[in-house]
């Protein structure tokens, strides 16, 4: 049974119809291609997620000093104590700069004590 098709590539050198074969093989060629470059597209676009989550994650972790001071707006403060949840990085910087500040206060001076 031969096949109406008259894809370029599947033109046989004399010039005569393809063969159920060579038409079979140039799809098959064509969705390996196809095949590749949603792949690479997969690919690309998962690299440009992980690098976006990770730049948005550090910019979180950027807002650690203002949120400990209290000067993020709620919603961003809202934001920070998620992220807070998952980032360990964050968790122990509070945790530092929690006891930076009772090691502070315990040590500055009472003016009422005279001293």
């Amino acid at each position: 049974m031969a096949i109406e098709h008259r894809h370029p590539r599947c033109v046989t050198p004399s010039g005569g119809a393809p063969t159920e074969a060579a038409v079979i093989a140039e799809l098959r060629r064509e969705v390996e291609a196809l095949t590749v470059a949603r792949n690479a597209d997969r690919t690309e676009w998962m690299t440009t997620y992980a690098t976006m989550r990770a730049e948005l994650e550090a910019l979180r972790c950027g807002d650690l000093g203002l949120f400990f001071d209290r000067q993020l707006s709620p919603d961003r403060a809202a934001a920070f104590r998620i992220h807070l949840a998952t980032c360990t990085r964050c968790d122990a910087g509070l945790l530092d700069l929690a006891q930076s500040e009772a090691s502070m206060k315990a040590a500055k001076p009472d003016p009422t004590r005279g001293g």
